[in-house]
């Protein structure tokens, strides 16, 4: 009779190095729950102990990814006491990922049609952007905060389906973006259009900004 499988924080990056993998190379509609339990090599209830669905496998991957952008963008401008210029280098290292991996311009789009991995998204950036924005636009709620991202990513996901991360290059993404981004907080010319040169210059110039394989390192570190 085979032992019983034990549910250790090594079965869970296990699936999660498999989850990722799959969502990667083969996008979020073909990857299914069999398959990555096949590529972990664990059981179902193992899976199951962690994550309801792939749904749930899903959205913890997204706001891991999510939080790496930040911890980089972070990691990237140390030294600097310009909070915004960290959120606009994150902004950068989303973009730069989806207009250099076509799978994660899939991931991307999946993850905005659906409300519960979207959610996921926006909260997490509520929490994030929250200490940055407050000092610009004055007496920011949470509430106004999460709508603003709302537009925010809205925004993105409309360059994304309308297929401008195919037609343009990088800059010009970026620019719309962060001009979109910056007004909706508050923040006006000419500081928005430095703020956008000094991104670009960062990402131009930094090691390290390939998010995709970061967070590969990351996670075969068990530090996702």
């Amino acid at each position: 009779m085979s032992k019983p499988e034990r549910h250790t924080e090594n079965t869970k990056q296990q699936i999660l190095a498999a989850a990722y993998e799959l969502f990667f190379s083969l996008g979020y509609k073909q990857t299914t729950i069999r398959k990555i339990i096949q590529k972990a090599g664990v059981r179902n209830g193992s899976l199951y102990h962690f994550y309801a669905n792939k749904d749930d496998i899903f959205s913890h991957l997204v706001m891991s990814l999510l939080s790496i952008c930040r911890q980089r963008a972070e990691e990237l401008t140390k030294g600097s006491v310009d909070s915004l210029l960290a959120y606009c280098l994150d902004t950068a290292l989303k973009i730069q990922v989806i207009v250099t991996y076509p799978t994660v311009c899939e991931l991307f789009s999946d993850a905005f049609s659906s409300w519960e991995s979207m959610r996921v998204v926006l909260d997490c950036a509520v929490s994030q952007d929250m200490p940055t924005f407050a000092p610009v636009s004055r007496n920011l709620t949470k509430e106004d905060c999460f709508m603003k991202e709302v537009v925010a990513y809205g925004s993105l996901r409309g360059l994304l389906q309308a297929g401008y991360n195919k037609v343009s290059d990088f800059r010009t993404l970026l620019r719309y973006q962060l001009s979109t981004a910056l007004n909706l907080f508050g923040v006006e010319s000419p500081e928005s259009d430095d703020l956008i040169r000094r991104t670009a210059t960062l990402i131009d110039t930094a090691t390290g900004t390939d998010i995709f394989e970061y967070a590969r390192k990351k996670l075969q570190d068990g530090g996702i």
